[in-house]
């Protein structure tokens, strides 16, 4: 019975009814609507970050294992 109601008030009155975020409102209004653009702007520097780091990670590159060398260091030369 519900939805036969709400089928019947969408059918009558169709200027209640909003089609999708981007009909209802402009892009500066909504601002969900410049997510979709944020990423797309971010993208290329998140790929570029991850592929650089999987680089340097196979030629060699542990930052962890470099901060206990140091601190290593650190320790022996204060004693």
């Amino acid at each position: 019975m519900r939805w036969a109601l709400a089928a019947a008030l969408i059918v009558l009155l169709p200027e209640m009814a909003a089609a999708c975020a981007t009909c209802v409102s402009s892009a500066f209004g909504d601002r969900t609507y410049n997510w979709a653009y944020l990423g797309l702007i971010v993208m290329p520097f998140a790929l570029t970050a991850v592929v650089g780091i999987i680089v340097a990670v196979r030629m060699g590159w542990r930052p962890f294992g470099q901060v206990s060398l140091f601190l290593a260091r650190k320790s022996r030369e204060t004693t």
